[in-house]
């Protein structure tokens, strides 16, 4: 490591004494190393002279240290490697913040899954934006598949006639809402 690191890094939380008496392999997270050795043999064989992702390390304490790491090689006029400079940013609260947002879209998305009646989110366009399984299981199709299609791509002519007077207070409720909130989706349940 270099000295000019020192600056950089106690945002990553990876105190100075460390990173001077280690190197960037001793300090990655093991899962990541691999990928760090590849880049270094890439760089050996002159197939690259950059590198650009979102990395772990290891904080002294042991907990993980996320950081997005950009590095250049610089090179002499014969294209040997001289030395690399790096940009270190400690992006673990991002990375925090993203895996409580999977979460919380994990726990809604069970929620919806597990309620016995027909759940499905669609957008201005009235195409669908999600489905849940007993809808899935009711029309008989696939959530992934059904997304951004409109009931006239499923249903015959005389099924949507059937579901709409249901549906039709929802869609009137939620439309009369828009004009004060500005929403963008329309929410649906139909009871069987």
């Amino acid at each position: 490591m270099v000295e000019g690191q020192r600056r950089v890094l106690p945002d990553a939380r990876l105190f100075a004494e460390e990173m001077t008496s280690k190197t960037f392999r001793e300090l990655t997270h093991p899962d990541d190393v691999i990928e760090y050795d590849e880049f270094i043999a890439a760089v050996a064989a002159g197939t690259t002279s950059s590198l650009e992702r979102d990395r772990r390390y290891l904080h002294r304490d042991g907990s993980i240290v996320w950081v997005h790491v950009r590095a250049e090689v610089i090179r002499d006029p014969a294209g040997v490697p001289l030395y690399a400079v790096s940009h270190l940013q400690d992006i673990t609260d991002h990375k925090r913040s993203e895996q409580q947002l999977r979460d919380s879209e994990r726990r809604l998305r069970s929620l919806i899954d597990h309620t016995p009646s027909l759940v499905y989110v669609k957008g201005r366009d009235y195409r669908y934006q999600l489905v849940n399984s007993e809808f899935e299981r009711v029309f008989g199709v696939r959530g992934d598949w059904i997304i951004g299609r409109r009931d006239e791509d499923i249903l015959p002519a005389s099924a949507i006639g059937r579901y709409e007077p249901r549906t039709g207070r929802s869609l009137t409720m939620v439309r009369s809402c828009r004009k004060k909130r500005r929403s963008s989706v329309t929410v649906g349940s139909v009871c069987c």
